[in-house]
C-alpha cells in the first residue's frame, strides 16, 4: 500500500507529447418539450428529419482541431407502435451535413405511453475548418406516413427531461 503524496509534475519536461489539448467547451440544454405534428414521412433507411431547438455553435481556433461531440436525446413517438430516430447535424456557412446516423429508435407501444427514449451521441468530428459550427439535434420519421413525434417529451408529458449537446475543441 502506497502512502504520500504524489510531487507535483508541471509538464515542461515530458517530451515526444503533443495535441490533445481541450481548447474550449461550449455546452447547450433545452428543457421544453416540442410536438412535431404531421412530421412527413421518410424510409426505415432514410428518416425524414427536422431540427429541434437543441443546437450549439462553436468555432475552431485551428483546421486541424477536432470536435468532440456529447450528448443525451430525448424523444418519443404518438401511436401505432412505429418508431422514430434522432441524429445531430453539422452546418458550416450554410453546407449542412449529418455527423452520425440514426442515433437510436424508439418505438411506442400502447401499454407504455409514458415511455420516453434516450439517444447518445460521443462522435469526434473533423470539420478542417475555422468559420463557426452550428450543431443541431434532429427528430427523425423512419415510416413511410406522416405522423406526431416529441423531442424532449412524450406522448403525455412535455418538458420533464433535459436533452443536451456539448462540443470540446481538441486541439492538434
Amino acid at each position: 500500500k502506497l502512502t504520500g503524496a504524489l510531487p507535483a509534475i508541471d509538464g515542461s519536461s515530458l517530451t515526444g507529447i503533443s495535441g490533445g489539448k481541450v481548447l474550449q467547451v461550449v455546452h447547450s440544454s433545452v428543457t421544453a418539450g416540442e410536438t412535431f405534428t404531421s412530421l412527413a414521412g421518410g424510409t426505415n433507411t432514410s428518416p425524414n428529419f427536422t431540427d429541434t431547438s437543441l443546437n450549439l455553435s462553436i468555432t475552431p481556433a485551428a483546421t486541424t482541431s477536432k470536435i468532440l461531440v456529447l450528448g443525451s436525446l430525448y424523444y418519443d413517438a404518438a401511436g401505432g407502435n412505429l418508431p422514430a430516430t434522432m441524429r445531430v447535424e453539422r452546418d458550416i456557412g450554410g453546407t449542412s451535413t449529418a455527423i452520425s446516423t440514426q442515433l437510436g429508435r424508439g418505438n411506442y407501444a400502447s401499454n407504455m405511453e409514458n415511455t420516453v427514449w434516450c439517444a447518445s451521441i460521443n462522435d469526434l468530428d473533423e470539420p478542417s475548418t475555422t468559420s463557426a459550427i452550428t450543431y443541431t439535434a434532429q427528430l427523425g420519421n423512419p415510416n413511410t406516413a406522416a405522423r406526431t413525434l416529441y423531442f424532449n417529451s412524450n406522448y403525455y408529458n412535455a418538458g420533464m427531461f433535459e436533452s443536451f449537446l456539448t462540443a470540446l475543441e481538441i486541439g492538434a
